[in-house]
């Protein structure tokens, strides 16, 4: 997962989440697509809060350890 975000160290805005997942073949590549984004499975967010704290610490340097991600000392827009 990749997460693009824009703004400065006091107010942080989430652009893009990007996901992407080796899954074999898929029968029905639409219910791929919705387990990744939230479906029953779940599988994309577990990954969501460590690719914003990642992409939070490229745009500003500083490094958040803890959820949720605003008691970091960052402001999301």
């Amino acid at each position: 997962m990749i997460a693009e975000v824009s703004g400065t160290a006091s107010k942080v805005k989430l652009e893009r989440l990007t996901i992407a997942a080796d899954c074999g073949l898929a029968v029905h590549p639409d219910q791929g697509a919705a387990q990744l984004e939230g479906g029953l499975g779940e599988v994309g967010v577990p990954l969501v809060a460590p690719a914003v704290a990642n992409a939070v610490y490229n745009l500003t340097g500083k490094r958040i350890r803890a959820l949720p991600l605003e008691d970091g000392g960052v402001t999301f827009a």
